[in-house]
């Protein structure tokens, strides 16, 4: 959770920064923002190759769990486009490609924000900061009251990584597995998904 509220500073700090200095204009340009985006792309590339055993980690899932991560990607979009309904300037397409960060924040901000402008990229970054920050939060709540594998699904893309602690502390070694499995799916959906949203 500190890692949350870290990413907050920063962004913060930078946008205090913009506001209050006279920066370079290629700082501020789309082409510089775009070019981060692809460096950006391409080392959560490398991240998600080279941590784990894709193919491993999926042999060793049940075959009841292979569309887990799907299931979560769905229920998360189709959350987002109800939330829409809600809020006059978001459209059902905002809401949907926000809610396909899955907690990726990093990634799917930059995305937005080159896509569809720094706003709705501002939206997207605090929608799944939240998302990370209510999983350290509620998992030991959502397991009593619902299911086990509930905090894997509100951890999203950071089921493999920050919050796999309170998952594994929550849910139990059990699911260590799936948890790392569901995260691999959603990291490597947000940067097809997104685009694929917002450009139809």
């Amino acid at each position: 959770m500190i890692d949350s509220f870290k990413v907050l500073l920063f962004f913060i700090l930078g946008l205090t920064i913009g506001v209050f200095f006279n920066l370079p204009e290629f700082l501020t340009s789309d082409k510089f923002l775009l070019y981060t985006l692809y460096f950006l792309i391409f080392f959560a590339g490398i991240s998600i190759g080279g941590s784990f055993n894709l193919l491993d980690i999926i042999k060793k899932i049940k075959v009841s769990e292979i569309f887990f991560p799907f299931g979560v990607a769905f229920c998360s979009i189709i959350g987002g486009l109800v939330a829409s309904v809600f809020f006059d300037d978001i459209s059902f397409k905002d809401g949907a490609s926000v809610s396909a960060g899955f907690g990726y924040y990093s990634l799917s901000s930059v995305l937005i924000t080159e896509m569809r402008g720094e706003y709705l990229g501002t939206i997207a970054l605090l929608s799944n900061i939240i998302r990370e920050i209510s999983t350290f939060l509620i998992s030991a709540i959502i397991v009593k009251k619902f299911y086990p594998l509930s905090p894997i699904a509100l951890g999203g893309a950071t089921s493999m990584d920050t919050t796999m602690p309170v998952i594994l502390k929550t849910s139990g070694k059990e699911f260590v597995l799936l948890s790392i499995y569901n995260g691999i799916i959603l990291s490597s959906l947000v940067p097809v998904l997104i685009p694929m949203i917002l450009s139809t």
